[in-house]
């Protein structure tokens, strides 16, 4: 799980910079794994030619797409952050239900709980001490009652973040924008987690080498076995 804080007037001025992206290009939402692939918005004209292979001048559209795209998304004052969990480890660790039921029943309750909870902490990169965080994430209906879950136990006095815990709100990918922009972070740093996963010495692609050096991603991790018993015994 991953996203991108940041506030309001920020938002606001990548918002407008990025519609204008939309109607240049004649798309309705963007995300980058469609520009990569040519795939969604882009399995037409004149990214792709239907039941052909992509041309080098395609090819060399879509990059100038995906390259608009991300100066928008490592411009102004966001940045972000990546968490993931091993399912193999995690299956190690919940291994019997009163396990499981200790991490929220999923892996979903766990990672939703350490991401907006380093959101919270992120004051000294983006916030001010008194900012409110509204959580917005993407419609799915396999984690939205998990993190509502989570939500609820950040607004209760055992979190010492707890006067900045706004509401919570899931909206349409393809139609609120900050999702759209945080969709480019969470994309790189997945692809990287997975690789990671691999090979512990491999190194981020360009794309997520530029959000590091540009200071769009305070964190990206990985949780190992002892963070997740950690975890389960407090």
């Amino acid at each position: 799980m991953g996203g991108m804080l940041g506030l309001y007037e920020q938002w606001s001025k990548i918002e407008w910079r990025w519609k204008e992206l939309l109607d240049r290009y004649g798309i309705a939402y963007y995300r980058a794994s469609e520009a990569e692939f040519a795939r969604g918005q882009f399995s037409k004209e004149p990214y792709r030619t239907v039941g052909t292979n992509t041309t080098a001048n395609q090819y060399t559209l879509l990059e100038t797409v995906r390259e608009d795209f991300f100066r928008i998304t490592t411009s102004g004052t966001v940045s972000g952050l990546a968490v993931g969990i091993p399912i193999a480890l995690f299956s190690e660790v919940a291994d019997t239900p009163d396990h499981l039921e200790k991490f929220g029943g999923t892996p979903y309750y766990l990672c939703g709980h350490t991401a907006m909870l380093e959101m919270l902490k992120a004051e000294k990169y983006v916030l001010r001490s008194k900012d409110l965080i509204t959580f917005t994430f993407d419609r799915q209906q396999e984690f939205e009652k998990e993190m509502r879950k989570v939500h609820a136990h950040l607004q209760t006095t055992e979190c010492e973040f707890h006067s900045q815990v706004g509401s919570i709100r899931f909206e349409d990918k393809k139609l609120f924008i900050p999702l759209q922009v945080a969709d480019t972070l969470v994309y790189e740093s997945r692809k990287y987690l997975e690789r990671l996963l691999a090979d512990p010495t491999v190194r981020p692609r360009p794309e997520l080498k530029r959000l590091m050096d540009e200071g769009k991603i305070f964190e990206i991790s990985l949780t190992d076995k002892a963070f997740l018993e950690f975890y389960l015994n407090h």
